[in-house]
């Protein structure tokens, strides 16, 4: 049963559902913008960007900025990163060629780890925004870790 031949109750229900969809709210202080041209390989059967492809276009900013602080996910200033979270709202279409800009905004920083936002639009069209939280983690004992001095030293230059 498609959306056009459901009954008024089943409409009812469906936009009753709309209020309890994951809203992002963009939080931070904006610390790199990426921008990636999306390719077939980003493509679903749909012929669009496939949701899944929107957590990868995030760890490639987030990969991207890393790297332009002179750091990287196996070692962030001194201790290396897990995701402990991802939220992800879906607000248009991305299409093979097109290049999607991605401003990263550093919020919520703690002895533990930080958000990361993603906020990402093709030709100043809001396509997603995504929230990743990320842990600093220690691979050697398997366990999280404090934050690395280093890290300190890195986020005080920014407030």
């Amino acid at each position: 049963m498609n959306r056009q031949t459901l009954p008024v109750k089943h409409l009812a229900i469906m936009i009753g559902d709309m209020k309890n969809r994951v809203k992002v709210q963009i939080e931070g202080s904006k610390v790199f913008t990426a921008t990636i041209k999306l390719t077939v390989s980003d493509m679903n059967y749909g012929n669009h960007l496939g949701n899944d492809r929107v957590l990868a276009l995030a760890q490639e900013a987030r990969l991207q900025w890393l790297s332009s602080i002179d750091a990287s996910e196996l070692n962030c200033k001194g201790a290396s990163l897990i995701m402990s979270d991802a939220m992800v709202e879906y607000k248009s279409e991305g299409f093979r060629q097109d290049t999607v800009e991605i401003n990263v905004f550093l919020d919520n920083t703690h002895h533990y780890g930080f958000d990361l936002f993603y906020e990402m639009s093709i030709n100043d069209k809001l396509m997603a925004k995504v929230k990743s939280g990320l842990l600093f983690f220690d691979y050697e004992t398997r366990k999280v870790a404090s934050e690395p001095d280093q890290w300190k030293q890195y986020y005080a230059q920014l407030v």
